[in-house]
């Protein structure tokens, strides 16, 4: 019974002895290979400000140029804008509201603060009273006081408190949650929190997009700030988010030393540069302004600034957001993550520079399982569920955030379960083996989260009375609420649009929205896909819309007819750094099939660029739907189909261009060395842009 179940790994093992042997016989391909393997495992790599193109795991890094030798003799509208605020505000004055509510901790001040509070302006403008100078940190969160995010920050918060008491938490001085709710939630007298009167009330209970009131929170609170400076604890201001577990306390270097810089964290799904999102970020980010390459691949949290810098980003921030929201088609092509690209884009428009480390040099997070360890990181984000598969494909275990739902979870938080005894047949949900290292840092977040749920948090004597859920006569409840598939929660297939996903979240919320559990059952499920779908762009790049299908970008349909068809299967876009690195190993074995077929015979080179390409076609339909369904019921056929298809193709091309082109005269009384190395050009060509 177990072998029927595990047919994939004979075929998979001798692709993997095959490419090993044609790689230890091939000196180019090992050439490139190992400095592949050098970059993707994370070789030292000196930072640089501005953008890279790499998120959590590993990938070829781009540094961007230094924003600092643009020019500064031009003050941006967003610095205007700040400096008349910051004047008005020491006159008295000041504007906008948010109700600065809740407790901040009693001791969080630090005696170095007080110290420099006097000569407060300084070189950096500051208004009198916001510390200026030191390492301290003031940590910054925000919620619409959702039980889902409540669980989360109960963990969060807990974590917190934990790493203050260990060496160097002395510099984590004070904790705010912002809070974006028409009224106090069932942690405001837990947690230090300031309230902030929402730009959309709806979101208390559902909204399209709760993430698009968190800039004008953030301003709130920082206008708040300016009439009452006793509201800013530390020179730094560390924005994080709920689903966070510290491990140690964040270190920052001296924020009157004009080169300790900002820093953020290079997230892999997002990409300014995208040739499909040019349009809408130039919107944003006009031509007159510079490249698209000064605009940072990060986001709001976590993103470490300092008061003056975070005042100047987000006037810009709080706009562009709101364009966003307004332009159907920037909401559209950016997706659920369309808020991070506004705080981007505000960032270069205000000048502020972010130092963005890739993991694992990166110390503010690290993002388990797609890093597999810490590395520097001072916080997990635990955004990406993980799931261990057991060698017959069988669930062992699972943490996955979406999971804990309940309203109960942000009164008591459960106790996390760990995962079984390491071996080696465990596997992530995408077939990824999952590594002693891997196991190591997941036990380790785990381990952390447990004890953090109670350290210092409410007991049930302390919390409001639970109220039980109401049943009212008449009320639906949704059928699929226990149902773990995200997909079938909501009904609809992986291969579902955006907004065909968005569609059925919505007509389901409508049809449940009286029933509690229900709406969570449905929003969670919603998030959890949309993250999935994240997680795909990041790996495979951004995807344009399929023929008859809406999509998350605006585009035309694929012709229909034959063409249509051919168009349907080819890969929507690919991203550079894998034409680059895939095609120059091709490259590679055709010089190499070409050279051999003088003093030898080619097979060896052109069965290695066959098993590579079996390999990679597998690779990447396995990791697109681990869950298939697969031509034959296994990834490894149809990568042996369209390895055979291109190999077809290259015969068929290197004949027709040999015999009836000029071709064969660049290399006299050599046809067939040419002809291979067309054959193998062609099976890369197919490799790369075949889905």
């Amino acid at each position: 019974m177990f072998q029927s179940r595990q047919r994939v790994g004979t075929p998979r093992l001798i692709l993997f002895a095959v490419f090993g042997f044609a790689l230890g016989l091939a000196c180019g391909y090992v050439f490139m290979g190992t400095v592949h393997a050098m970059l993707q495992a994370g070789a030292p790599v000196q930072p640089r400000l501005g953008q890279t193109f790499a998120g959590s795991g590993a990938g070829l890094r781009r540094g961007m140029p230094d924003p600092q030798q643009a020019p500064r003799n031009v003050k941006l509208p967003a610095e205007q804008a700040v400096a008349d605020a910051f004047a008005a505000a020491s006159g008295g004055g000041g504007g906008g509201a948010g109700s600065g509510s809740g407790s901040l901790d009693p001791d969080t001040q630090r005696p170095e603060q007080a110290a420099g509070a006097g000569r407060a302006g300084g070189a950096r403008g500051l208004p009198d009273g916001i510390p200026r100078t030191g390492t301290s940190i003031h940590t910054l969160v925000t919620s619409n006081g959702s039980p889902y995010l409540n669980f989360q920050l109960r963990i969060m918060y807990g974590t917190y408190k934990l790493v203050q008491r260990m060496p160097g938490g002395e510099g984590l001085v004070a904790f705010t949650r912002i809070l974006h709710r028409t009224r106090p939630d069932l942690l405001m007298d837990e947690v230090p929190t300031f309230r902030a009167d929402p730009l959309t009330p709806s979101c208390d209970t559902w909204c399209e997009f709760p993430v698009s009131d968190r800039p004008n929170a953030v301003a709130q609170f920082l206008r708040a700030a300016q009439r009452n400076f006793s509201m800013i604890k530390a020179p730094w201001l560390l924005m994080i988010e709920t689903d966070y577990v510290w491990l140690k306390p964040v270190i920052a270097q001296p924020a009157e030393v004009p080169t300790s810089r900002a820093q953020g964290f290079p997230f892999g799904y997002i990409a300014p540069q995208a040739p499909l999102l040019e349009d809408v970020m130039r919107k944003m980010y006009p031509a007159a302004r510079g490249p698209l390459s000064a605009v940072p691949n990060s986001g709001p949290a976590p993103a470490l600034m300092r008061f003056d810098e975070w005042a100047k980003v987000t006037p810009e921030w709080e706009r562009l957001t709101a364009h966003i929201e307004a332009d159907p088609d920037s909401k559209a092509k950016l997706g659920w993550v369309r808020e991070m690209y506004a705080f981007d884009v505000a960032t270069a428009l205000a000048g502020v520079p972010l130092m963005l480390w890739p993991p694992p040099g990166n110390q503010l997070v690290a993002q388990l399982p797609a890093d597999e360890e810490p590395g520097a990181a001072s916080m997990l984000h635990y955004t990406w569920g993980s799931v261990f598969k057991d060698a017959a494909g069988a669930k062992v275990w699972e943490f996955d955030k979406r999971v804990y739902t309940d309203e109960k979870l942000q009164r008591i938080v459960p106790q996390i379960p760990l995962p079984p005894q390491f071996s080696e047949g465990l596997q992530l949900q995408d077939g990824k083996p999952v590594s002693r290292k891997l196991y190591d840092s997941l036990v380790a977040e785990v381990t952390q989260m447990n004890p953090a749920a109670s350290d210092g948090a409410l007991g049930s004597a302390d919390l409001p009375p639970e109220q039980p859920e109401a049943f009212i006569e008449g009320v639906d409840v949704f059928p699929r609420l226990r149902e773990r598939d995200v997909y079938k929660r909501l009904g609809v297939t992986r291969e579902a649009s955006f907004e065909e996903v968005q569609d059925a979240r919505n007509f389901l919320y409508e049809t449940y929205r009286a029933h509690e559990a229900s709406r969570e059952a449905i929003e969670l499920a919603f998030d959890a896909i949309l993250q999935e779908k994240m997680k795909v762009r990041a790996k495979y790049g951004f995807r344009p819309p399929r023929t008859g299908r809406k999509s998350d970008a605006a585009g035309d349909d694929l012709p229909r007819g034959m063409i249509g068809r051919i168009k349907e299967q080819l890969e929507p876009s690919v991203p550079s750094t894998t034409i680059v690195n895939d095609g120059s190993i091709f490259a590679v074995l055709g010089l190499w099939a070409g050279w051999q077929s003088a003093a030898a015979d080619p097979t060896l080179p052109l069965g290695a660029a066959v098993a590579f390409s079996v390999w990679r076609f597998f690779d990447k339909r396995r990791k697109r739907n681990p869950d298939g369904p697969f031509w034959g019921g296994s990834p490894v056929w149809g990568a042996l189909a369209s390895t055979l298809l291109g190999l077809f193709l290259g015969f068929v091309m290197s004949w027709a261009l040999v015999r009836f082109t000029p071709l064969a005269g660049l290399i006299p009384g050599r046809p067939e060395a040419l002809g291979l190395f067309i054959i193998c050009l062609t099976v890369g060509a197919t490799c790369i842009f075949l889905r």
